[in-house]
């Protein structure tokens, strides 16, 4: 009879003796000698049974997916951290997320924090897994951590002329312009001549005669 317990032996219970068990549990204890018809237990977590009285075994949640126990259904398998979806359907969270969580949702793959990324990693588990992107510093490790821009000429990392001045434009980026006094590119600054001067702090324009 179908959701029954039968040992291949002759002295086996009968199919009657035995108990007939749910969705999401299992036939546990049912003996060959007849001495115990058995009890239905829950599946374990990680494991379901969808049907009622069909053998005594839980299959197991797919790849990358988790159950509670007592799960009645192959979708009660839910994405498990760096993963979303459920039943069959479990995928890898985007690049530049993360996902520390068990669940289906895949609002619960996390984006990392502002200016940072994951190495183009998929299915990251943890925001620590995110690191700032070129040009900008700081060390992730929760939620309020966060990436500063780097400014070249406050570390002695740019390629400025020691007459001229270095200015931050931007993430890991600077410019150099010469001082007053100097002429060139920024980079290489050359003193105005003797009887003639330059004002301002820039790479454009002369040194002017004086007057």
């Amino acid at each position: 009879e179908s959701g029954k317990y039968k040992g291949n032996t002759s002295t086996a219970a009968s199919c009657s003796d035995c108990t007939s068990c749910g969705a999401g549990v299992m036939l546990s204890g049912c003996t060959m000698s007849g001495s115990s018809s058995g009890s239905c237990a829950d599946c374990v977590a990680g494991t379901y049974k969808d049907r009622t009285g069909v053998g005594t075994e839980c299959a197991g949640c797919p790849a990358n997916s988790v159950s509670v126990g007592a799960s009645e259904s192959v979708d009660d398998c839910v994405g498990v951290a760096g993963y979303f979806g459920s039943g069959s359907s479990v995928t890898k969270c985007l690049a530049d997320t993360y996902k520390n969580v068990t669940g289906s949702d895949k609002s619960l793959c996390k984006a990392c924090p502002a200016n940072s990324n994951s190495g183009g990693i998929l299915g990251s588990t943890d925001i620590s897994d995110c690191v700032c992107d070129s040009g900008w510093e700081g060390s992730i490790v929760d939620a309020s951590s966060k990436c500063t821009s780097v400014n070249p000429c406050s570390i002695n990392e740019d390629d400025c002329s020691v007459d001229a001045t270095c200015s931050h434009s931007g993430p890991g980026a600077h410019s150099c312009a010469c001082n007053a006094g100097f002429l060139g590119t920024g980079q290489s600054c050359t003193v105005c001549a003797a009887d003639s001067f330059k004002g301002s702090i820039a790479n454009t324009g002369s040194c002017s005669p004086c007057p």
